[in-house]
């Protein structure tokens, strides 16, 4: 298995530290972008900034405004899952202790300054991943839902890709009981019975965008069009 060798990339050499985590990922974002690979953003159930995609290839990336122990803390947990796994910070950051600490586990580190790329260490390969796991956490939307680095909460999950699925299926059928909703849709909970239990009780507190239910025996289900996002 190889990896195309990234080269240098990006427009100014030098900016002062970025302000936020998303100034670090934007770029790492686009530069594997331009080498072919799909990518993924703040990808939950991984808990990953990045999960870039080549084929059956998996490549994660963590990415700090500091190069520090939580960063590579983080990267560590996920090296079971990719073949790759490397972290993203200003260069300034970049130390022979750190570097210490990463070839031992074998994890990559990728130097931003600005929209300056360059990998300073190459993360050593995992032949026996887990992609069965990760591309049943990856969606289509991660690609463009939110940026990598954004603050906690922002990121696609399977509860609203469950949200969603069942608005479509209220704005079909105005007036459908929450049972048969359920019944008509693939949702991320271990049964039916859970999945009314708890969509029930966020739909009551209003935090099912887009829709209002109508309580009795079974709530009945129906389009709120002014708290459709």
């Amino acid at each position: 298995m190889t990896r195309k060798k990234p080269s240098h990339y990006g427009l100014s050499k030098y900016r002062l530290r970025p302000t936020k985590e998303t100034d670090v990922a934007r770029p790492v974002v686009e530069w594997f972008r331009d080498m072919g690979w799909e990518v993924y953003q703040e990808v939950e159930g991984l808990n990953a900034d990045i999960v870039a995609v080549l084929g059956r290839r998996i490549h994660i990336v963590e990415c700090k405004r500091y190069l520090n122990f939580r960063v590579i803390r983080q990267a560590v947990h996920r090296l079971g899952f990719a073949n790759w796994v490397s972290v993203a910070a200003p260069l300034k950051d970049y130390c022979s202790e750190a570097k210490i600490i990463l070839e031992h586990y074998g994890i990559g580190c990728i130097s931003v300054d600005g929209r300056w790329i360059s990998e300073q260490l190459a993360p050593r390969i995992n032949r026996r991943p887990l992609p069965a796991y990760v591309f049943r956490c990856l969606d289509d939307r991660q690609k463009t839902f939110c940026e990598a680095g954004s603050p906690g909460g922002a990121s696609w999950s399977p509860f609203k890709r469950t949200c969603e699925m069942l608005r479509d299926i209220v704005e079909l059928t105005p007036g459908i009981g929450l049972r048969a909703a359920i019944a008509a849709i693939k949702h991320h909970y271990a049964n039916e019975r859970s999945a009314r239990t708890s969509l029930a009780h966020w739909i009551r507190l209003g935090k099912v965008r887009g829709i209002r239910a109508e309580s009795g025996r079974d709530l009945k289900l129906y389009v709120d069009t002014g708290k459709i996002s």
